[in-house]
Order: C-alpha cells, then structure tokens, then sequence
C-alpha cells in the first residue's frame, strides 16, 4: 500500500505530523509511507524510521523566482516543479492525505493518481474541497478560534480515522548528541544543576512575551533558585537573544544560532522545563518530552499547544483571545499582563498545582491571566484542565457542550454511553462557582432560544431541498417554481447566517457553510439531494446541542 502524505507549511505543522505518521504505521505496518514537504520538513522529518521516502518540493527557492518578474526565472520557477515532482508524480498511490491548507497543495493532491484522497483536495471543475467532516470543523474553527476544542494532531488523527496515536516522547535525540551537549554544559558549570530552557522567539512580534520579562524569570531562577538558563533561538533570533544572556549575567548560556536540529533535540532533552512563546521549537521540544511553559497570546494553546500530558499554557484573560486582530490592535497590552513571578510559581509548585485546588497562585495577575494544564480525554484526546478554580463563564460552558455534541456526532461517543454525562460534570467540577449564575443560566436560555430557531430553519430549509427534488423529478421541469424554491433556500440561509451572534451557534453556522461550500458541484439534482442530507445532519447536530445544554442548565439551576 502506497501512502504519500502531502504538508509543506511550517516548522510546528510538521512537527505536529509526527504522532500521525507513527499512527499511520501502527495501522498499516506494511505500508510504504511517503511525504512530500519542503526542504525545512525534510531537514525535520528526515529521521523518521516510519518514513520510507521524502519527496522534497523546493517552494522558497520557486517562490524567489516567481517574484523577480523575469521571463527566464518564471520559466526556471516552472522547470524546477517540474523536476521536484517528477518522482511522486510516476507513483501510482493508493491514498494521498494532504494536511496543508493551500489552494496548491489541493490541486496537486488531485492531479497525482491515487485511489483515495483525504484533507484538502479538488475536482476536475476545480472546486477545492474538504470532504472529511473533521476537516469542515478545522475550517470552521478559522473564524471562531475561541470554540475550538482540539488539538491539530487529534483533528489530523480523526481526519484519517485512526484509532490512536502515540503520545510523547517521539523523537529520541541520538545519543552521541546528548553526550555532546552534556559535556558542553559540564564545561560551561551545569553539571548537577536544576536546568530551565528560555525559548523568547516567535513568528511575529505579537506572540512575544517582552524580553524583559523573560530576563527577570532567567535572573530569579539563576539567583534564587540555583538553576542554570540555556537561551534558545534561531540565526534571525541572535540579537535578542545576546541581550537576554547581558540581562541574565552569569549562569545563562546563549546557544542561539549555534545549534543543528539534532543539537537542538538533545539540548531540549537535558531541559527540566521550557519556557516558550507559541513556535515550532515548543513542539521540537514536546517531542522529545521536554515539560513545556507555553505562552499564547495571538494563537489558541487548544489547537496548536504542545502535544503530551502535563503541559503548562498561560493567556491574558482577555474577551478577545486568541487576538484575530492584530493589525486593529496597535498596542498589544496583553503581552505585558502575564508576570515572571506567575511563571516562577507555576514552575516550582507543578506538582502542588496538579491537584487543582483553590490555592491562589496568580498572586497579582489573579483575573488577568489563566493557566491550564493539559491531559488526554476519556477518547485520547488531548485536552486542557483549567488551574487554579477559575469561575465558571459561559464561554467555558459553551465549549464543553461543543465538544460533547460533535463527538457524538461522530459516533466517538456512543448513544448508550454515560461516559459523556460523567465527563461533562468532571469537566464543570474543575471551575469555580461562576461569578453570577443567574447570569449564566439567563445566558444559556438565549443559546437554547437561538439552537431552536437554527434548528427550525435547518428544519425548513431540509424541506425546501426535498420540494426542489420533487420538481427536478417531474417530467416537465416548471422553471419558475424551482427558482422561487431557490431563492426561499437562499432567504432561509440568510437567517441562519443571522444567527451567528458571536456565541456557539457563530460556530455551527460557519460549519454549516464550510460544508455546504465542500459539497461537490455536479448536477442540480445531486446538488439538492447532498444540501438536504447536509441540512439534516446539521439539525441533528443543533437538537443534540439543545438537549446537552439543557443537561447543564438543570445542573447549574440545582447548584452543581
């Protein structure tokens, strides 16, 4: 069995592929498992004992003679495709599974031959689609990050129905590495010293904690606590990170620039913990079963925090994070409201905060940050506990009913299984009383007030669908009354649209259009017939939301 797996994105993308892959063999042990990537995915991905062949597409070097506009380097642009995918291309496939998200990657996901396609790919009309469901929920989480519920391994996982994946440690750093690196740090004083890894790159200057404050953390566990610091950081990251080794003083060793990536996963290996912003080195570092401090400001710890047990992620407690506004947000104030002596205590009492008790650590930053702890769900996946007995919001409601509504759909939770309604106590259980529960309670009444109006809409507009079926079977096809059917259809998804007030149901309205926009555009009649399935299956989703949350407002109203 032939099995390419197609993702040419980013560091933490590939990254997050690892456990996948591993699943992917545990299923298919005879398979001959494939990638195509770039050069950064092949320098990541090379070792890989499960990966039998990297394909590696040269996108930077394509790109930079796309971009000078010269005849020659366009044709030279062209050439070069040609040759990277010359090899795939000459392989029949029995699966091709593209994980990037890029019109590209979908249409070439559709021109190599393969017998079955999963992720994003397209047809021969060139319509770009997302076929799985899992997929359509990523879509769908897009534009309402503060509702997503799982983890891009886990979505990746469901994606391709495999029963589990492996949890970390994944990548082991080879040994001659880790004699290396420890050798280096017996040199440099480290020996028999508690060691923390300060990580204070990112991507974008608004998923940075200020330097400063990584500087303070550095200096309190150098000076207080007898640690020693590694500063870690790429060649583009060297200036700051010199400045944070000046700011720290002795006891800090700044490897940045100066490491290759199997340096990098031993010297991550020989960490107790990392402090880290939101980068592809938190999951170098999750990998190889680093514990992780993580820090999230602009992205959601949920989708792309560090995959394993016993993680920490620290966020503003902020209305609107995970920001998706950056450019109207000039002043980012939110980078600065998460303190050194937060992180200090987190670190020191892990093992105190894993009770989860009502013990007040935030100390200052009580009601301006919030701490989770991450753990796998009763079905494996990963999950985040909230620490420290927040009060119970109605975002924190809405998300748990979210979760357990679209694991029933996918009949990863069973109707006979009680399971789901001990999960949903657990999961209220771990946060405090909220601050005003006749609020709460008044809050999830208008979300069931809006579940019942979506669902008689999705109701009405399943009928519409079956009267437009009727008319396309008769014999003669009365034009006028299928385009008034059409455009009662289009007037009745302007009102579902309407629904989408920011709460839960913005979720389920942008899922229904991901998947409405998936469906593949062939005749009319088809058409009609895959919109009715698509309204009912999405009726069955808001009514089982109903009753789930009318579940929890029986809980909250008897004081549970």
């Amino acid at each position: 069995m032939n099995i390419l797996i197609i993702q040419i994105l980013r560091i933490g993308d590939a990254l997050q592929l690892v456990p996948v892959i591993k699943g992917i063999k545990q299923v298919f042990p005879q398979s001959r498992l494939c990638l195509l990537t770039s050069r950064l995915g092949a320098s990541i991905l090379g070792g890989q004992e499960e990966i039998d062949e990297i394909f590696t597409l040269h996108k930077e070097q394509m790109a930079n003679l796309l971009t000078s506009g010269n005849k020659e380097d366009i044709l030279l642009s062209v050439e070069q495709l040609r040759s990277d995918l010359h090899e795939v291309g000459a392989v029949k496939w029995d699966w091709v599974i593209n994980f990037s998200y890029t019109f590209s990657s979908a249409l070439l996901s559709f021109i190599l031959d393969a017998k079955h396609r999963s992720g994003f790919t397209a047809n021969k009309n060139r319509q770009y689609l997302a076929k799985e469901k899992w997929f359509a929920y990523s879509l769908a989480s897009f534009m309402n990050r503060r509702y997503s519920n799982f983890n891009w391994v886990d979505i990746n996982k469901n994606i391709l129905g495999l029963p589990s994946v492996p949890h970390p440690p994944l990548i082991m750093p080879k040994h001659g590495d880790v004699a290396r690196a420890s050798a280096l740090l017996q040199k440099a004083g480290f020996e028999n010293k508690k060691i923390l890894g300060l990580h204070p790159g990112a991507s974008r200057a608004y998923k940075r904690w200020p330097l400063q404050k990584f500087a303070d953390l550095g200096r309190a566990f150098v000076q207080k606590h007898g640690y020693k610091v590694i500063i870690f950081g790429d060649e583009t990251e060297k200036g700051p990170c010199t400045q944070l080794k000046s700011y720290i003083g002795n006891g800090a060793e700044d490897l940045s620039g100066q490491t290759t990536l199997d340096e990098l996963k031993a010297f991550f290996s020989l960490c107790d913990v990392l402090v880290t912003n939101d980068t592809g080195p938190m999951h170098l570092a999750s990998a190889v079963g680093t514990r992780i401090v993580s820090l999230f400001f602009n992205t959601h710890f949920i989708e792309t925090g560090p995959y394993g047990a016993g993680h920490i992620a620290v966020h503003p407690a902020i209305s609107c994070f995970p920001c998706q506004s950056t450019v109207k947000c000039p002043h980012k104030k939110c980078l600065n409201y998460i303190s050194p002596e937060t992180i200090e205590t987190i670190i020191l009492n892990s093992k105190a905060l894993e009770s989860n008790s009502d013990t007040d650590f935030l100390g200052r930053d009580k009601g301006m940050v919030k701490v989770y702890r991450s753990a796998f769900d009763p079905w494996g996946n990963l999950e985040w506990t909230p620490l420290g007995k927040n009060p119970m919001t109605f975002e924190d409601v809405e998300r748990i009913l979210l979760k357990t509504t679209w694991l029933y759909h996918c009949n990863v939770i069973s109707g006979s299984n009680n399971t789901a309604h001990e999960y949903v106590l657990d999961r209220m259980a771990l946060y405090g009383d909220p601050a005003d529960r006749i609020e709460l309670l008044d809050d999830l009444e208008k979300l069931l007030l809006n579940l019942s109006k979506l669902s008689n809409l999705l109701d009405a507009g399943c009928r519409v669908c079956l009267d437009i079926q009727t008319e396309l079977l008769k014999v003669a096809l009365d034009r006028p009354v299928v385009e008034s059917l059409g455009k009662r259809l289009t007037a009745l998804e302007t009102e579902i649209s309407a629904l989408g007030d920011g709460s839960s149901v913005s979720f389920l309205t942008e899922l229904l259009t991901v998947l409405r926009e998936n469906i593949e555009q062939t005749d009319i009649l088809t058409l009609s017939a895959e919109t009715t399935r698509l309204y009912r299956d999405m009726k069955v989703i808001s009514d089982e939301m109903i009753q789930r949350a009318k579940e929890v407002s029986a809980l909250l109203g008897d004081g549970v």
